[in-house]
């Protein structure tokens, strides 16, 4: 602009410049024209969002509540027997010669010290035997349980043999012997079994003086698909 162009009126001096504003506010346009287009074909654009969530998981060695995702434990229960399951049919506790006998009796029971809610017990002569047998209907995978003998049976040197058969043909594991005063905690595998059967056996002649020993089956939790 001239010295000449300082001397004229604003608004005769603005004719030049509003072309240059017009231009420069069209160009402006078409290049976001262009990256709207360029956007359109690439395909919406998807923002994600990852959530972690936490719940509260209770810890049965704590005794409080641990954070962290929450998952299904192999070993939490499906049933318990005497619960979810009861027996279709008991052998009460007797000697073979001998009519009647001891009924088997669901409820708490104490095991070398160790309580359990659900037990089945009873009291058991020497020479006797009893049964208890449960249909499973091949819905389970493990049995986890105690075998042992009562706390409040008084002490008795007999032996007794507890078992533990699938589909009245198979030991699904090794037949134990205990005295009063001992127990075994046991995982017995039960995939496939339709029928399971528990025994004890008092070892012993038939006869003789003596209280009878009170053998105890605890816990008897059922885990798998269910």
């Amino acid at each position: 602009m001239t010295g000449d162009d300082s001397r004229r009126p604003v608004g005769s001096r603005l004719q030049f410049v509003w072309p240059a504003i017009a231009a420069l506010a069209a160009l402006t346009t078409a290049v976001v024209g262009v990256l709207a287009f360029t956007r359109s074909n690439d395909g919406p654009s998807v923002t994600t969002t990852s959530v972690a969530s936490s719940v509260p998981v209770i810890s049965a060695q704590s005794g409080g509540l641990s954070q962290g995702p929450q998952e299904t434990s192999a070993s939490a229960p499906s049933a318990v027997l005497g619960r979810g399951v009861r027996p279709e049919r008991s052998e009460p506790c007797r000697v073979p010669t001998v009519g009647g006998g001891a009924a088997w009796q669901l409820g708490e029971a104490t095991i070398r010290g160790q309580e359990f809610e659900t037990a089945y017990f009873c009291n058991l002569d020497a020479g006797a035997s009893g049964a208890l047998e449960f249909v499973l209907g091949a819905r389970y995978e493990q049995l986890r349980l105690t075998i042992g003998f009562s706390d409040i049976a008084g002490s008795t040197s007999r032996r007794v043999r507890f078992e533990i058969i699938g589909d009245g043909r198979e030991h699904l594991a090794a037949p134990r012997e205990l005295t009063f005063g001992t127990a075994e905690d046991l995982v017995v595998d039960v995939s496939g079994i339709t029928r399971l059967l528990l025994r004890v056996t008092e070892l012993n002649p038939p006869g003789g003086s003596g209280s009878p020993s009170r053998p105890t089956f605890g816990g008897m939790s059922l885990t798998g698909p269910g």
